[in-house]
Formats: C-alpha cells, sequence, structure tokens
C-alpha cells in the first residue's frame, strides 16, 4: 500500500544501532524544535513526528533520537536517549505520539495520511511554516494573517528563529526560520523584562509544524495539509502541561463526507525503570519475565471504575508487573539488578512515578486567540459546547504484538486503508473497554505495553474548508504536594525518600487537577498570572548566560549576575505595584545521598536545594556602580564540582485578573472567559498573594545551558609563585572508600589535587625508590583566572597504568619568571 515505510526493510536488522537503509522510517534526518520551557518538554518536526522517533534495531526502537513526553524535562546538553543504560535523558514517558487523519468520499473510497509514531505513510511532506506578513503560508481563509503575525509577536531569544522585537539590537525582524525547521516564536525576554501588555495573552513559547499529503507519491493519502501549534509556559504552577493545535485543510481537490483527525500514541511511562535492570529487563525475553507494566486507562470506558468519569482523558501509569520478584510500582531501583548506572540513582529511588495523560480541549468553532472560519463537527454547531459530549469520537487501544519486529496494530505497512478505518471507525462499540486481565481481547494483560488513541469527527470537508481540535498533554506526580504545608517538594529528593512509593497513587489526582487548570487557562485565554521573568542574560559582555561562576580567594564558588530584572514591569498591574521582582533565590545541586564527606554536585536533574535569598539592590551583595550581584557560597570547597541556578521571585498580590486577554480578544475568535483570582485553583490563590517565582529548571535560570557542573580551584597568587606556602596534595592519602576520594565510594575516582602551585610549574612524582612515575607541566595562566592547581589521575608516564599504591615523593619547580628555579619537595600516600 504504502511506499517509504519502515516496516519495508526490517528483515535482517542486527543489533543496537544498526539501522535500515532504502526506506523512509520516522527517524530521518529532519530538523526539530522543542517546547522546552515547560516541565513536561516534547519536540516535533515538519514530518509531523511527535517525540520519540525510532532508530532500528533487533527490538525496533532501540534509541531515539530525542526525549518524548519528558517529565520532568532537564537538559543535560544531548537530546539523545539510548537503550538498557545508554540514555541521556532518563525522564522520558512515551515513544512517540502520531497525527492521523481518515479520509472517506461520498463513493465508500477511505484514504489516510498519518505520522507515526512507528511509520509515516508515504504520502507525508514536510512544509516549512512561514509567517511573513501578507505573504506567509499561515495565513487565514480570508487572506488575512494570523493572530501571532497580526499582533507581531516575539522576542529574539537564543532558541527563536521567527521574531517581530529585538531586545538584543540585531536583526530586528525575522519572519521565517533560515533553515528548514519547525518555527518557534518566543514571548519572554532575556533582558530581565516580563512580555509587553499586548502580548499576554498569548503563550509563553509557541513551536509551529507543518506537513502536506502528496497524493501524487501516494494515491491513497488524503491530500489535506496539517498544520500542528504547540504551547508551553514555564510558570511553576502551569507547567506541567502544553497544548496542541491541530489544523487539518482539505488540498486535495476531493469532497470527503467523513473526515475523523486525532492521535495514535505510544506512552511508556515504566521504560525508564526497566533499562537498567538484568535479567528483568525491559521486553526481556524469558518467560514469564517481560516487565513492561503500564496500565492505561480511558475515563469514558464503559469499565472505568475510577473518579474522573467525564474528564475525557487517556492516562497511564507504571503499574507493578506481577512477574517481578519486587514491587516495582514507580520503578524504584534495585542495586543488585542494575547492568549501570543512569546518572546517578540511590537505592530504591524511583524512576517512573509519573502519570501521563492527554484529552480534548476544544473541538468547536470558534477557537480562543483564533479568528479564523473552521467547520464544525457533523451534527454540532459553531459557539456549542467546547467538547460535545459525542466526542471523541472513537477510542481505542492496542497491544503491542510483538518484540522482535516493530509489529504494532494499527499498522500501516501491513494493513489496507479499508484496515485501518475499521480499526480507528468503530460504530459499534466507539469505545474500548479499559485492559484487565483476561479481558476481551487476546493476549490482554492488565499491565503491558500499547498504542492508544482518541479521534474526533467527522467533518464533512469540502475543498478548501478548514478543520481544528485543541488538546493537551499532561503529567502529574505525588511531588506536587509532598512537601511542607502541601506545597512541591523537588521531585529527586521525594523519588529518593522512604515511603515515597506508596504515595505513587496520588500521581493521578495531580495529573487531573493539571489538566483541569490546563483547560481553565484556555478558557481565560491564555492569559496567566505571570511569574517573574528570568535572570537577564544579554547584558552580559562575556556570555549570555544568566550566571556566571568563578572561584574566589577562598576558594568558593562565587556566582555574579545582573539586575536587569529589578525593575521589570509586571503586565497585569499598574503604577508601583507593576514594579514588583522582590528579589532573588540561589538553588544548587546537591547529592545529598552521597557518602561523602563534602556536599557537592549530583546529576543535572537534582535534588535541587535553595542555598540562599537575596533581595534586590542588598548592598552586602549589589553593587550599584555595576549593577552586578555577587555572591559567594561558603559551602563549597575546591576540587569538588557544583551547579546553580538562579531565579527571581516577586511581592505578592491581593488581586488579579484576566484583563490583558479580555481588552485584546481578537474580534471572530471565541471570547475569554473573565477570571479573578478568586476563580483560580487554591494552591494558585496562595502563591499569587505570598508572591510567585520564576522557573529554576529552565536554560536560562542554569550557570551552564549543557548542564555541566563548576569545580572552583585555587586561585594562583604571588606568594604561590614563590613557592612561600606548602604545596598540599588532595587527598593523602587517597583510598576508593568515599572519604578519601573526590567520588562516592565504589566510584574508583583516582583524581588526586596538587595545590598552592605556582602559576607555571614541573611538578615530578618519585617512588620510594626513586623511580620517576610522571612528569607534569602545570601551565595555570591559561584561563582567564590563573589557577594554582592541577589534578592528576594517578596514571603513570607510559599512559598504559596506574601507580601502585604505597608512599610516593614529589618535587616542586616554579616555572614562573624571577621565581624560576625554587624548588619545593613532599609525599603522598596511595592505599588499595
Amino acid at each position: 500500500m504504502f511506499r517509504q515505510m519502515i516496516g519495508k526493510a526490517l528483515a535482517g536488522i542486527f543489533l543496537t544501532g544498526l539501522f535500515v537503509t532504502g526506506v523512509q522510517a520516522v527517524d530521518e534526518p529532519v530538523p526539530m524544535k522543542q517546547i522546552d520551557r515547560s516541565k513536561l518538554s516534547e519536540s516535533f518536526r515538519n514530518t509531523g513526528q511527535q517525540g520519540g522517533t525510532f532508530a532500528l534495531g533487533s527490538e525496533g526502537y532501540v534509541a531515539r533520537e530525542n526525549g518524548s513526553m519528558t517529565y520532568p524535562y532537564i537538559y543535560t546538553g544531548s537530546s539523545t536517549s539510548g537503550s538498557f543504560g545508554g540514555r541521556d535523558q532518563d525522564y522520558d514517558n512515551s515513544k512517540g505520539q502520531g497525527v492521523w487523519i481518515l479520509a472517506r468520499d461520498a463513493s465508500g473510497n477511505t484514504f489516510v495520511t498519518s505520522s507515526g509514531p512507528v511509520s509515516n505513510t508515504g504520502d507525508v511532506e514536510q512544509v516549512v511554516p512561514d509567517l511573513t506578513p501578507g505573504s506567509g503560508n499561515l495565513r487565514l481563509r480570508n487572506g488575512q494573517d494570523p493572530p501571532i503575525v497580526a499582533a507581531r509577536l516575539g522576542y529574539d531569544t537564543q532558541d527563536a528563529n521567527v521574531w517581530f522585537n529585538t531586545d538584543r539590537g540585531g536583526i530586528t525582524e525575522q519572519s521565517k526560520p533560515i533553515s528548514d525547521e519547525p518555527v518557534e516564536v518566543d514571548n519572554y525576554r532575556e533582558n530581565g523584562s516580563y512580555t509587553l501588555p499586548q502580548f499576554d495573552h498569548f503563550p509563553e513559547e509557541t513551536v509551529i509544524t507543518r506537513w502536506r499529503s502528496n497524493t501524487n507519491i501516494e494515491p491513497d493519502g488524503t491530500g489535506m495539509t496539517i498544520t500542528r501549534t504547540a504551547y508551553g509556559w514555564s510558570h511553576p504552577d502551569y507547567d506541567d502541561f502544553f497544548f496542541v493545535e491541530l489544523v487539518v485543510e482539505n488540498t486535495s481537490g476531493r469532497s470527503y463526507e467523513e473526515v475523523y483527525m486525532g492521535y495514535l500514541n505510544y506512552f511508556s511511562v515504566n521504560k525508564p525503570g526497566h533499562s537498567y535492570r538484568k535479567w528483568n529487563g525491559y521486553w526481556f525475553s524469558e518467560p514469564g519475565r517481560r516487565l513492561e507494566d503500564d496500565r492505561y486507562q480511558f475515563t469514558e470506558s464503559a469499565n472505568y471504575g475510577g473518579k474522573y468519569r467525564g474528564k475525557k482523558v487517556s492516562y497511564q501509569y507504571d503499574g507493578d508487573a506481577p512477574t517481578s520478584s519486587n514491587n516495582d510500582m514507580g520503578e524504584p531501583r534495585f542495586g543488585a539488578e542494575a547492568i549501570g548506572v543512569i546518572g546517578y540513582r540511590a537505592e530504591q529511588e524511583l524512576y517512573s512515578p509519573q502519570y501521563i495523560g492527554w484529552g480534548p480541549v476544544d473541538v468547536t468553532p470558534p477557537f480562543i486567540n483564533d479568528p479564523d472560519v473552521y467547520v464544525p463537527i457533523t451534527g454540532t454547531a459553531m459557539g456549542g459546547e467546547d467538547i460535545p459530549n459525542s466526542q471523541p469520537a472513537y477510542a481505542h487501544w492496542w497491544k503491542r504484538r510483538s518484540r522482535t519486529n516493530i509489529e504494532f496494530e494499527p499498522h500501516e505497512t501491513i494493513d489496507t486503508v479499508e484496515e485501518l478505518w475499521k480499526k480507528f471507525i468503530t460504530p459499534g462499540k466507539p469505545y474500548d473497554d479499559n485492559p484487565v486481565e483476561g479481558g476481551p481481547n487476546p493476549d490482554e494483560r492488565e499491565l503491558q505495553e500499547q498504542l492508544h488513541s482518541q479521534m474526533f469527527g467527522p467533518w464533512k470537508l469540502v475543498p478548501g474548508d478548514k478543520a481544528k481540535i485543541v488538546v493537551v498533554f499532561a503529567a502529574g506526580m505525588a511531588a506536587e504536594n509532598a512537601g511542607a504545608g502541601g506545597e512541591p517538594m523537588d521531585f529527586r529528593l521525594w523519588a529518593m525518600t522512604p515511603g515515597a512509593q506508596g504515595q505513587v497513587p496520588g500521581g493521578e489526582d495531580i495529573l487531573f487537577n493539571h489538566i483541569d487548570r490546563a483547560r481553565q487557562l484556555y478558557a481565560m485565554g491564555f492569559d496567566l498570572p505571570n511569574q517573574p521573568p528570568d535572570v537577564e542574560s544579554i547584558s552580559r559582555a562575556e556570555t549570555d548566560r544568566a550566571v556566571l561562576l568563578r572561584s574566589n580567594a577562598n576558594g568558593n564558588v562565587e556566582l555574579s549576575w545582573s539586575d536587569g530584572a529589578d525593575d521589570a514591569v509586571h503586565p497585569d498591574y499598574s503604577g508601583g505595584e507593576a514594579q514588583d521582582v522582590a528579589g532573588y533565590k540561589i538553588y544548587g545541586n546537591t547529592a545529598l545521598i552521597q557518602t561523602d564527606p563534602v556536599q557537592h554536585a549530583g546529576a543535572p536533574s537534582g535534588p535541587w536545594n535553595l542555598i540562599a535569598t537575596i533581595q534586590a539592590k542588598d548592598p552586602s551583595y549589589y553593587d550599584s556602580s555595576t549593577g552586578i550581584y555577587t555572591f559567594a557560597d561558603e559551602n563549597s570547597v575546591t576540587g569538588f564540582g557544583y551547579r546553580y541556578n538562579i531565579v527571581t521571585y516577586a511581592n505578592g498580590h491581593a488581586n488579579w485578573e484576566n484583563m490583558n486577554a479580555q481588552k485584546n480578544a481578537i474580534p471572530g475568535a471565541q471570547m475569554p472567559v473573565p477570571t479573578t483570582l478568586a476563580d483560580l485553583p487554591p494552591v494558585v490563590q496562595n502563591h499569587i498573594r505570598a508572591g510567585t517565582e520564576s522557573s529554576h529548571i529552565v536554560t536560562a535560570a542554569r550557570h551552564n545551558t549543557s548542564g555541566g557542573q563548576f569545580t572552583p580551584v585555587v586561585a594562583a597568587s604571588d606568594g604561590f609563585d614563590a613557592l612561600e606556602e606548602k604545596v598540599l596534595v588532595v587527598p593523602n592519602p587517597w583510598k576508593d572508600d568515599g572519604m578519601h576520594s573526590f567520588g562516592a565510594q565504589g566510584d574508583n575516582n583516582k583524581r588526586m589535587r596538587f595545590t598552592n602551585l605556582p602559576r607555571l610549574a614541573r611538578i615530578s612524582i618519585f617512588t620510594a625508590a626513586g623511580d620517576l612515575v610522571m612528569e607534569i607541566v602545570h601551565d595555570g595562566t591559561r584561563g582567564a583566572q590563573h589557577t594554582a592547581e592541577v589534578s592528576w589521575s594517578q596514571r603513570a608516564r607510559s599512559g598504559t597504568s596506574y601507580a601502585s599504591p604505597g608512599i610516593y615523593f614529589f618535587a616542586v619547580e616554579s616555572l614562573v619568571p624571577g621565581q624560576d628555579g625554587k624548588v619545593q619537595t613532599g609525599s603522598f600516600l596511595i592505599i588499595q
């Protein structure tokens, strides 16, 4: 049926990392953009893929190019993720989501266009979105520019590729990407300011992707053009979800009597927790020990027994696999079963406590912030309920059929278009029962791996007609209210806390709270009570990072940042109340569960702890002549790594209203619901009254945007150059016990530091017998800050062996002009 699909060349696939050639897989090298300001992150491509994409191997999905439904999202310098312990991002909760369009004409001919999650139909071609005023390809049916262009939305952030406003002073406007990639429009600023009032009702981050069905390539394609727009926010009370708007335009030249659109999703909450395990690893083939154990639920199924009937949400969470020798709900780490370490994890720390779900927000025109003309679903009327009782029209799930091939149901490379239609469109039973042990479907299990769908429609579309739906993807976990007073707790600190596993089911309530919050935000016109802006970054001459780190004279980490956010003006208030930034909070990333006597950095994902609160313009930290704040972490120690994030925090407000959404409401679009502080969820009200803060997990807050750590060093001095101070070897003695090394016990971290050195020096290391083991030439002048230390890995000068246990002697010779020839000696001990 379809050409250019991954399934046609699966035979002969070998082990991890081998790829199929000559077929069009979802893993084509197509650029992607991410919604990554929110705590729930997703990636999108102009070929329709959403989230994880498949690199073919013996399992059919060994590695993926980027994370999917990543929650909580912490960028670690790489968006790749592999299989069985090789993952860089280990909070992925899905293997991808695919958009499916099914159409039927008056003669009963059936057509399909799909974009995953496993493969694309052969008709799919990418289209680069173009927001050029007056001529772009996203214009309304009447020829006018879309609201995002008419408003001239967007700032020239580091991630944006389309903008109409500049804070950097460079190119003042860029209306389309300079390469074939999705559009990203950012409604946040890097100069420490809030967005402007006229932009306040637009999302903080927007990613637009577009593709079309080319029926010349594949006659069974629908001929539709699809535009997908995703929205996200970093507000700590509104960052657990993102919206997706799907617009289908009939560009086929055909008239369709029935058109359905929706998603086929491949959620997999349990995958991170099973990837590290040995005999009971993910998809392990030994009979009785396969542990794919997610529980899928749809709230409208006849056998749904939960309390959220009527919410129209499909969701998944990790269960306790009946074949596991341990209670593995939430996927606690069992060290005895580990094949490796994915980052650093404590014993019993939960890998997979998330609840992930999605559902409709609005399927009836008109839509929020969108005055375009859309056809309503057959049997409904313009201006009717956002989610009619009849929607979704169909909801199904399918168990994955095979381990050794990419064998799913429905399957574009096996099923005909008519068979695909019949699997999605089932008038006799629109909703499948939820899977239960011994259920009606063959080989059914309560806990398993499956795909699921919700389909909306039907629409009757003649050429030129458009149809649209708005859906929300959301996540939640019990850490949300596990802190003091029911406040959020750092998710990694919670995940490693005894008793956390028993709290995992509480994530279900949190998920639905977030979905309700998202649906209210949509009705409010996307005008939320803004969090304070990120710390300013673009005024720093040295870098675009907001936070700069250096070592001070005491060997502590010294942080500095600009005062650009001090006078930010809140778009929802006026007068003195609008200038509400009260100060800054500093978060440190500490491995609390390590046995080391010195607290230092854990993984980029946390735990994160508040280490300082600094009021705006506090003279103890602020230099008014330079506009720079400086803070020294006196608990930091040379030789150990640290990570820091800095956020702004605001004064509290007694009132709030979505006035900017009401004032800037777009004629022809759905009118936003007037909303005040009293209408918001109680937890949000409390945070507004107490004062909100910006997100400490966004890239803009970090000292290192790639997730790396900073290690303070001993700074050079004239006294060290002259060898007037004693040269120290740290640790001395060295022993791999977590007390006398720079790693946890068992890490075998052999690093040793020579400190108090001249900035130019030669270190010679000898055995007790006088044999030369290593000679190190130290040049501490290469960086912006001269250093007085160097590290040694205990490797001998041959490069092939390490120094044996025993006593060693060293001689340090100063090579600093004027001090050259001065020598100091000492000794150190290496213990097995």
